[in-house]
């Protein structure tokens, strides 16, 4: 079997969010099912930053002797892969273009301001992808995933780029299309229509036509054979009205060929027994390791390790994530005797309230503003709960990373968050049997009263500690969404599927 992923970010090498994150784990997850002689392809522009990223991870890389000029006086690019084993079933490829890509910013400029030619950049991209992927491959490809918005066209360009040898190497090709996130559609001036060389009888309802524009992610839609999202709860989401973005008519018409699958984490980058980031390791029946992360944790926040529940949080600090929520909740947290760490950036305002509370209660409250992956890892081992109030959350990794490490979820029950937190109540979860606690509707009570149940529990060593190591046993590895992936790629009929979202 032959598989090839497009995506405009692929991690390590460059990344923005959860997109990167997925790219560079899902493609190795189906690698391992997929029977001797399979290759996966994942190809992505080459941004600014890769070559220094490989070099830092002691890789090289090949130009593969490939040029790419999809376009008749337009760009010419190369393929350069990353060097690995001469058996490697992954094969992960940049296509060289600096006219197109060598750039500050994946997607924007220093000031946030999105590149203006990004419909151009894109779709030559995906062009080129159909250019080269067969060849790279050593065969006709069997499956083509192309993820969000900016792969949007490739399903276009999979059915009407290039000659009869090209379209040839296609035909059997079943194309995916994911949603990674539905707030950024790729949305484009009519004009980009012509210059793409787009047909003007695709700019429809039923094509890629969305308000009188250009819509990259409908034409993803419109185009796949299959189209999925990140979790079965943002699948049903996206069918409704509030959460569709203009676009839950045209997903509730695509009926059994949306399909909600779940991300995952990879184990051996977020394991606590062997994570060098942590002052001390630990697992599920030795978690003496733990209890030093704690005291670790308070000192280098500067708190005083008050006894009572640690609460922390790792997210940008935007409306759409809830930290407003969590700052007008704070007073009320308080009076529950919690401490609370946090790291993150975002909105201005919400960066000032938490920064005026740390103010007014140094002993309580701990924040940095910014990223720091290995402060992050820090605060999932060394915190008891952490707290994801989101108002839009497609899948979530958070809450699964604060599980492997023993730091119980608390989340708003909205897309992946509903699907992977469990609040059987609070002796369902004393007994084992849960993996959170949930709070809804989205406010500032509710939210406290989640966080009042958690600390109630806290009090029992013994039930605490079951909740602690149910949640380091749920299984969040990428085996299975990469099985459920692959069904979707071999079956014509998703509804037939286990976890088909309808």
């Amino acid at each position: 079997m032959r598989i090839v992923h497009a995506s405009a970010e692929v991690a390590p090498w460059c990344k923005t969010g959860g997109l990167a994150d997925v790219v560079g784990s899902l493609p190795r997850a189906e690698a391992d099912l997929l029977p001797p002689g399979s290759r996966v392809l994942v190809l992505c522009p080459l941004h600014r930053g890769v070559r220094a990223v490989a070099a830092k991870r002691g890789e090289r890389l090949v130009d593969a002797g490939y040029g790419v000029a999809p376009i008749d006086g337009g760009p010419v690019g190369r393929v350069l892969l990353v060097d690995g084993a001469p058996d490697e079933r992954v094969i992960v490829g940049f296509i060289d273009c600096p006219e197109l890509f060598d750039r500050d910013g994946i997607y924007d400029d220093c000031h946030r301001r999105a590149w203006p030619d990004n419909p151009v950049r894109f779709s030559w991209f995906a062009r080129a992808v159909i250019e080269v992927a067969p060849a790279l491959l050593g065969g006709r490809p069997d499956v083509l995933h192309a993820h969000d918005w900016h792969l949007g066209l490739l399903p276009v360009w999979k059915q009407q780029h290039g000659g009869a040898s090209v379209r040839r190497a296609w035909s059997r090709a079943r194309v995916l299309f994911t949603i990674h996130n539905i707030l950024y559609q790729g949305l484009a001036s009519k004009e980009f229509v012509p210059k793409l060389g787009l047909r003007w009888e695709d700019f429809t309802m039923d094509g890629f036509e969305y308000r009188d524009q250009l819509s990259f992610l409908k034409a993803g839609v419109a185009f796949a054979d299959v189209v999925t999202t990140v979790s079965p709860g943002h699948a049903r989401e996206l069918r409704t009205p509030e959460g569709g973005h203009g676009l839950d008519g045209f997903l509730r018409a695509q009926g059994d060929g949306f399909v909600g699958v779940l991300n995952g984490l990879d184990p051996n980058l977020w394991s606590p027994a062997v994570d060098d980031a942590l002052p001390a390791n630990f697992s599920i029946g030795s978690m003496t390791g733990k209890a030093v992360c704690r005291q670790e944790l308070l000192k280098e926040f500067g708190l005083p390790d008050q006894g009572g529940l640690v609460l922390g949080i790792v997210s940008r600090l935007v409306w759409n994530k809830g930290l407003d929520t969590v700052a007008q909740a704070m007073p009320a947290l308080l009076e529950l005797g919690v401490q609370l760490v946090l790291l993150g950036s975002g909105e201005a305002d919400i960066e000032a309230s938490f920064m005026n509370l740390v103010a007014d209660h140094p002993d309580q409250i701990g924040a940095r503003i910014g990223f720091d992956g290995l402060l992050a890892r820090r605060i999932f081992a060394g915190t008891d709960a952490v707290l994801v109030p989101s108002r839009v959350e497609p899948c979530g990794l958070t809450q699964l990373q604060s599980m492997r490490y023993g730091s119980v979820p608390i989340a708003h029950p909205v897309g992946g968050l509903g699907d992977t937190v469990v609040d059987p109540g609070d002796e369902g979860l004393a007994v084992g049997e849960g993996t959170g606690f949930l709070f809804a509707p989205h406010g500032p009570e509710e939210l406290a009263g989640a966080v009042a149940r958690a600390a109630r529990l806290y009090g029992d060593t013994h039930a605490w500690l079951r909740l602690v190591e149910t949640c380091m046993r749920h299984d969040s590895s990428w085996k299975a969404p990469a099985t459920r992936t692959l069904e979707l790629s071999r079956d014509p009929s998703p509804s037939d599927f286990p976890g088909a979202c309808l």
